[in-house]
């Protein structure tokens, strides 16, 4: 399975050719997997809503109340796998004495046959309708086999206790209560960084009765970061199924990007499974002269920009094009040196930062991660999906708010209606296949400076009421 860089809200529209505003995001979300049986995975995903984001109401009774609308839909391959609904409350006794500050978290599960799945989770403040999160993802979802030593992907957690015997958290997972941080942010405030891990097949599938575990933190190539002292730990395999949690101290590391490292090693310390886990640290420093710009020179060098190379810079680079003028476009060609050109284009992204505030940069990585889900879901014979005209959409504006699809009118092509509710008040983008190849164009849209063709449906065929009665 891929690792996961991260999955983060999505912010405001953004408008082409133009630097826009962005929304603060209020929704957050992360997931994990685990062994389940022969047949299935066990996928958990968790996700947090800020409190300070999303309107809270008094009740008759005087408390104060939060309701969230989560919709889930996830597709296995080209289908409709699953749909959900769920209704997401928090109520204070008073929002002035109340830590605003706080997010809400909760989690839920589903157990998956392997297969590429996308999906897309959805928040709408029940209170303020208008108000939208969304978060994208895709995966491709493998078994556990029984054959050889494995390691689940990482859980991160905010904390990790031992579940009491009257314990009633909803987190509670082997008689440990993990509360997950599905941010993958720790702030100024966090001295540890907690995680959650099984491993696999120890028992039957090695013949030697003892093996190693080791985890540490690195950098993003790799390389084990001083100030985070790593753990080295020897195991005795007792069950196919061991349970692995503990913490690292992160108090003397610096804002920025970091891995999570965890391995599964033979007592000679061979390493015969690894996983890995992005996580972001955020530290605000004292501002003292000339410590802005050290500052920003730190949140380069723990980037992702500060370790790609070449080809990744370039990617990266056409990934952005629909967001650069001309002059910036031009300016990045004109830079010889690979180091310049990461640094450019980390400007560039830092500039749409939705909180510069923080080290992560979350308009960069929702925009990522819908060119991920683009590329997987509208890609065509050469031509990537981003490069598609639903890609262009979708890395500008965003999931829409919902999707009316037409894949099945008589004698009509296949069209699908987006709407975006709060985008200019409302508005429609209308892509069609007119060609019966599975490539939808965009015929027609509701949006300033989009194509405008009322006459779209004409195109895919379907006549005009006053032909029916003909």
């Amino acid at each position: 399975m891929r690792r996961i860089l991260a999955i983060l809200a999505l912010v405001a529209a953004l408008a082409a050719g133009s630097t826009a505003a962005e929304k603060k995001r209020i929704l957050q979300a992360d997931y994990a997997t685990f062994k389940y049986d022969s047949s299935q995975t066990y996928w958990e995903f968790y996700y947090s809503v800020y409190r300070k984001g999303v309107t809270y109401q008094q009740s008759e009774q005087g408390d104060f109340s939060s309701q969230i609308i989560m919709r889930l839909v996830l597709n296995r391959g080209d289908s409709l796998w699953a749909q959900k609904a769920w209704k997401f409350v928090d109520t204070v006794a008073d929002t002035h004495a109340a830590n605003m500050d706080a997010v809400m978290v909760d989690h839920f599960y589903l157990l998956v046959p392997a297969g590429s799945y996308s999906g897309i989770l959805t928040a709408q403040d029940l209170n303020n309708p208008a108000l939208i999160d969304t978060v994208l993802w895709d995966e491709q979802i493998d078994l556990y086999g029984s054959r050889g030593p494995a390691l689940s992907e990482i859980e991160l957690a905010s904390t990790i206790s031992q579940a009491g015997p009257e314990e009633s958290s909803p987190f509670v997972k082997n008689r440990l209560v993990v509360i997950p941080n599905p941010s993958q942010l720790f702030d100024e405030k966090a001295d540890q960084l907690f995680f959650y891990v099984e491993s696999y097949n120890m028992y039957s599938a090695f013949p030697d009765p003892f093996y190693r575990i080791r985890y540490y933190i690195s950098d993003l190539k790799g390389v084990p970061v001083a100030g985070s002292l790593p753990v080295d730990l020897k195991r005795k395999a007792s069950g196919d199924r061991r349970i692995e949690f503990g913490a690292l101290g992160i108090g003397s590391l610096l804002s920025g990007s970091y891995l999570l490292n965890f391995d599964l090693l033979d007592t000679s310390h061979t390493v015969l499974a690894h996983r890995e886990k992005q996580f972001y640290l955020y530290k605000p420093q004292p501002v003292f002269a000339g410590g802005a710009a050290l500052d920003q020179d730190q949140l380069f060098l723990t980037s992702d920009f500060a370790v790609m190379d070449e080809k990744q810079i370039e990617q990266v680079f056409e990934y952005s094009s629909y967001l650069l003028l001309k002059e910036q476009r031009d300016a990045f060609r004109d830079l010889g040196d690979l180091n310049a050109r990461r640094r450019y284009l980390f400007s560039l992204w830092r500039e749409r930062d939705t909180s510069p505030e923080t080290a992560v940069n979350e308009y960069y990585l929702a925009y990522m991660e819908r060119v991920r889900f683009a590329n997987k879901n509208y890609s065509r014979p050469k031509r990537e999906g981003w490069h598609t005209d639903r890609g262009r959409i979708l890395l500008l504006f965003g999931p829409p708010t919902s999707v009316d699809s037409y894949p099945n009118e008589l004698e009509v092509k296949p069209y699908e209606i987006w709407n975006y509710d709060d985008l200019e008040g409302g508005v429609i983008f209308v892509f069609g296949d007119l060609f019966g190849i599975n490539d939808l164009q965009l015929l027609h849209s509701t949006k300033r400076g989009e194509i405008r063709d009322e006459n779209y449906l004409q195109k895919l065929g379907k006549k005009a009421d006053s032909d029916l009665f003909r």
